[in-house]
Order: C-alpha cells, then sequence, then structure tokens
C-alpha cells in the first residue's frame, strides 16, 4: 500500500513509499515522469527496513538524481535518467531518522524518533554511481523528543518542526532559522499540521482551531476555530511548490 510520495523538478522520477505484507521490510517505487512508466521498484534499503508510514520519509537531493530514505536503517539511491537505479547503499549515518528535507543550497534536515532531542543536519549527503556515499559536513542541532511535521518557508529561510507534548509539557513549534543557525520555541497547547505561509508567518493545525504564528517575533497570533466536536482539523497546505 502506497502511503508518501516526493519529487525534485530536477528529478525524471516521482517516488512513492509503500508498505508491505511482509512484517520486517517495506520498499519504494520509482515512477518515471515522462509517459508515466516505466517504473524502478527500488526495493528495501536491507533486512529489517520499516517505514514510519505516519510520515513521509523520503525527499530528493537538489542534483535530482540522489533519493534519501530515511527510516530505522536509511538509505540513498542514485537514479539515473536512462538507466534507472544505478546504485543504493544503506548508510548508518541516517539511522533512527523519521522525515527529512532537503534545501536548494544542499542542506538536509532529518528529524528523529520520539526519544531522540536532536536534528541531522547534513550538507551535500550524496551517492555517486559507485555506491560512494559522501558528504561536505554535519552536525547535530539541538532539540526535543517528540519531533513530528518539518517543513520549510517558501524562501527557505526557516525549517519549522512541530514538538508533541513528551519532555516538553506542551509541545510547540521549533523555528530554526538556516542562515543564522540559531532556533527559537514556540509553546502550544495542541499540535498537528504544520504549513509556511511566508518568511513572516506559520500556521499550526490544532484540534479545533488553526493556530498563526508570527515568525518575526516567534510568538502565536489569536487562533482561528474552525473546528467543532464532530469535526476536527487534518492538515494545514500552503504553498507547497517544492515540499514533498
Amino acid at each position: 500500500m502506497s502511503f508518501a510520495i516526493s519529487c525534485n523538478e530536477n528529478s525524471p522520477y516521482v517516488y512513492v513509499a509503500c508498505n508491505e505484507i511482509h512484517p520486517t521490510r517495506d520498499s519504494t517505487l520509482a515512477i518515471r515522469i515522462i509517459n508515466n512508466g516505466p517504473n524502478v521498484a527500488l526495493g528495501p534499503a536491507g533486512p529489517g527496513t520499516i517505514h514510519d508510514s505516519t510520515r513521509n520519509f523520503l525527499t530528493v537531493h537538489p542534483n535530482g538524481h540522489t533519493l534519501v530514505e530515511l527510516g530505522n536503517i536509511g538509505a540513498l539511491d542514485f537514479l539515473s535518467p536512462d538507466n534507472g537505479l544505478v546504485a543504493a547503499a544503506p548508510t548508518s549515518s541516517l539511522d533512527n531518522t523519521v522525515s527529512g528535507i532537503y534545501l536548494d543550497n544542499g542542506l538536509l534536515f532529518c528529524t528523529m524518533r520520539e526519544e531522540r532531542n536532536f536534528l541531522k543536519l547534513f550538507k551535500n549527503l550524496d551517492i555517486d554511481v559507485n555506491s560512494k556515499i559522501t558528504y561536505d559536513d554535519y552536525k547535530e542541532i539541538p532539540s526535543y523528543k517528540g519531533q513530528d511535521k518539518i517543513r520549510t518557508s517558501l524562501t527557505q529561510k526557516y525549517i519549522g518542526v512541530t514538538i508533541q507534548a513528551t519532555d516538553h509539557p506542551t509541545g510547540g513549534l521549533q523555528i530554526y532559522d538556516v542562515d543564522r543557525g540559531t532556533s527559537r520555541f514556540v509553546e502550544l497547547t495542541s499540535i498537528g499540521d504544520l504549513a509556511f505561509f511566508s518568511d513572516t508567518k506559520a500556521y499550526v493545525g490544532g484540534s479545533t482551531s488553526v493556530q498563526p504564528i508570527d515568525l518575526t517575533s516567534a510568538r502565536p497570533l489569536n487562533p482561528i476555530t474552525i473546528g467543532t466536536t464532530y469535526f476536527k482539523v487534518k492538515n494545514v497546505i500552503s504553498g507547497y511548490s517544492n515540499q514533498s
């Protein structure tokens, strides 16, 4: 069963994550955009690879040919426009990741599993045709346990990560300034989906409302009540032109 999808304007493929009947592994399919085929079955990254079907664990390098598969066992796939899957390799660098986003400047941000309180940040994590994995830089960004959704603003100035209430009593939104390398945290009582409208405002879905966030001051604005007991907010979408 397919549950997540990712693409990139420089890639000839759309990538689809699938849950398999097999209880200990999942797989990914690459669909050629031109004529919707032929398809390339990437297969499982390795024994024991299990996808988190509540999040989109796929993201594509801005060069378009490298697919990043996050998860308990992370992997990189090199796909050629002409020859399909050329090389694939698991890497321990991506172990215990959940979801991620690759920016146009080559920065890859990865959220972690519930018990970990940091984000992984790579610069130009890539794989070549010979399965050689390289990256220019790596560091860990302090965060919180319970990381959930990850999004970037339209100009990619900010990274936003929603935090479910775990070690932090209320949960909220972590706002990371990409240029400055600094974080701010906005406490929220109800955490759902996340969308950036611009570099000045973000929206976080709650149970029965949507919470605007002023990114300049890192403060919540007046909530927009739109739900009832029988009608709850599920997704918030705004301008996802270059996101998974």
